[in-house]
């Protein structure tokens, strides 16, 4: 109400004025950011401020000094800029919503008056009365700062033995908590290579892989075959009897499991039988 220099505040649901708020100066547009529930209000005469209103209680809080005469008002909710006109000067002042202070001023079209704004592209449009143009304001909008996710914390676990049979058989309780196997697969500890290509054979069984040497499993081997097979499962021998003797064959089969040998003359024939 531009004569009295009061704000009518409407209830939308009734169309019922529920308050009058009294602002300084001579308010003739209006604006709403709803991100903020802030009311911005032109002071048309003297010097020209922007009037701030706390729309959650209906209260003045500050009057924003102006470059110069403010004809309009539009707000940006997407960056919370005001952009006010000066029909006298052919100016638009752009103010920070969130500081409540004068950003820059910039020369525009002659008498501009009306604004509208995309709060999606953050341009904003200015109509020049006296000069038939309208003006296009595109805000300089801050960098995207991306953060990259924090990396997981590095931990490294070792897991071994004081040879490789008891490597073997310290890696095995983790995958294989007890009677949980489906099957053992046995290589020679001696030398690599049967070991080697045991492995897809102990993943497709769900079984680990154990070392031997000599005429009877070591007891710690033994062990732990004991632990994560129960009594009528399948041990796999890998490689001939140099690699593993018939007595183990022996040994097992007295101890309620069945024995089947995949191997070869050589470590090539072996590999191929697995």
């Amino acid at each position: 109400n531009t004569s009295d220099g009061t704000v009518s505040v409407i209830d939308g649901t009734t169309n019922a004025v529920t308050t009058t708020i009294s602002v300084p100066g001579a308010p003739a547009a209006v604006a709403v950011n709803p991100a903020t529930n802030t009311v911005y209000v032109n002071n048309y005469a003297g010097a020209g401020t922007v009037v701030v209103i706390n729309g959650a209680t209906n209260t003045v809080t500050t009057a924003i000094p102006a470059n110069g005469s403010v004809w309009g008002l539009t707000v940006d909710t997407a960056t919370n800029a005001i952009f006010a006109p000066d029909g006298f000067d052919d100016t638009v002042s752009v103010f920070d919503g969130g500081t409540n202070a004068l950003v820059t001023t910039l020369s525009v079209g002659d008498s501009p008056s009306g604004l509208a704004v995309n709060p999606t592209t953050h341009t904003v449009y200015v109509a020049n009365n006296a000069d038939g143009t309208v003006s296009v304001i595109r805000q300089a909008l801050p960098p995207v700062v991306t953060t990259a996710p924090a990396k997981p914390a590095i931990v490294v676990a070792r897991v071994g033995g004081a040879d490789r049979s008891a490597t073997a058989i310290a890696v095995s309780p983790a995958p294989f908590p007890a009677a949980s196997a489906g099957a053992v697969v046995l290589a020679s500890g001696t030398n690599y290579p049967d070991a080697l290509v045991g492995v897809p054979l102990a993943r497709a069984k769900n079984a680990p892989l154990l070392l031997t040497t000599g005429a009877a499993l070591p007891d710690d081997t033994l062990g732990e075959l004991t632990r994560v097979l129960p009594v009528g499962g399948t041990v796999y021998l890998l490689g001939d009897l140099t690699a593993i003797p018939a007595s183990v064959t022996t040994q097992l089969t007295s101890l309620g499991y069945h024995v089947t040998r995949i191997g070869g003359a050589d470590r090539y024939r072996t590999a191929v039988a697995v």
